[in-house]
């Protein structure tokens, strides 16, 4: 009763990779599928083209299993698919070798590149995925100076609202509900409470998904230093595109060929950038 109420998608799997068991609700419900349309076939025809060799691989390990991929609804395309769980042994020997897993749908978030603060060269923005309650679950490793902590890592399962002065809590817990389910980003100025002579934070929330309430919530931090009033910041002008567009389910390559891509290419811009800079950092 259990698996069959839950909303993740409970499923076994032979050691090559047949399904042997599929819960009824969840394959429906998510998939598309009756359980009679999966039992006995092997997952990978249900599977990306470009995912199944990251999936294969991570199967033949036989240890816990943590991929994402692409799989194929019956009816309504390809939807990104977190696959978790382990690889059991019974006592009796070989037929008792399978892998049980529960698969969840990650929905693709839409971001316009016009939409986020536009980046200035004198601010090092760092950026947070947080639930709707404000509850930070991953931030980038520049997140230490912008919170007044000494590691980026001690902020994750920490609230966001610990580290915002009182009399801001009230507002920020009603923008972040605004983000959750209007699905607009929202700007918002707070001081730290920590370190309030830091000077102030400027936090651009954003929708982390297209399901509306979103379950996660993207946020641009940029701690706004006191500036000579003759200092002007250069601008960046930002294409109008869809951040997320790298993992659309449509891309013909892997989604870790595409992450892979993504840091490469991040690592030639910023030392590009840092180049570029090197005449005007040496003149100041």
């Amino acid at each position: 009763m259990l698996l069959e109420s839950n909303d993740d998608f409970v499923h076994v799997l032979s050691v090559k990779g047949l399904f042997l068991y599929a819960s009824s609700h969840s394959c429906g419900k998510m998939l598309e599928y009756q359980t009679n349309e999966l039992i006995g076939h092997n997952i990978s025809e249900y599977v990306h083209p470009a995912d199944i060799i990251s999936l294969m691989r991570s199967l033949r390990i036989k240890t816990s299993i943590n991929v994402a991929c692409r799989f194929r609804r019956k009816l309504s395309g390809y939807i990104h698919v977190e696959l978790h769980g382990h690889f059991y042994q019974g006592e009796s020997g070989k037929r008792n070798k399978c892998f049980v897993l529960s698969g969840r749908e990650r929905s693709l978030g839409s971001l316009k590149s016009s939409k986020i603060l536009s980046p200035i060269i004198s601010c090092d923005d760092c950026w947070c995925k947080i639930s709707p309650q404000g509850l930070l679950l991953h931030v980038s490793s520049n997140a230490d100076k912008h919170f007044g902590v000494n590691s980026y890592q001690s902020l994750v399962a920490r609230s966001m609202l610990d580290f915002i002065e009182d009399s801001a809590v009230t507002p920020l817990v009603n923008i972040l509900n605004m983000v959750s389910t209007s699905g607009e980003p929202h700007t918002f100025r707070a001081t730290l409470r920590l370190d309030p002579q830091s000077g102030p934070l400027l936090i651009r929330f954003y929708p982390g998904s297209q399901q509306l309430p979103s379950q996660q919530i993207l946020a641009q931090i940029r701690l706004i230093h006191p500036e000579p009033a003759d200092k002007e910041d250069l601008i960046l002008t930002l294409y109008e595109q869809d951040i997320f567009d790298f993992i659309h389910p449509a891309k013909p390559s892997s989604l870790h060929y595409e992450l892979n891509r993504l840091r490469i290419t991040n690592k030639k811009l910023k030392e590009e950038l840092h180049h570029l800079l090197l005449p005007s950092l040496g003149t100041n």
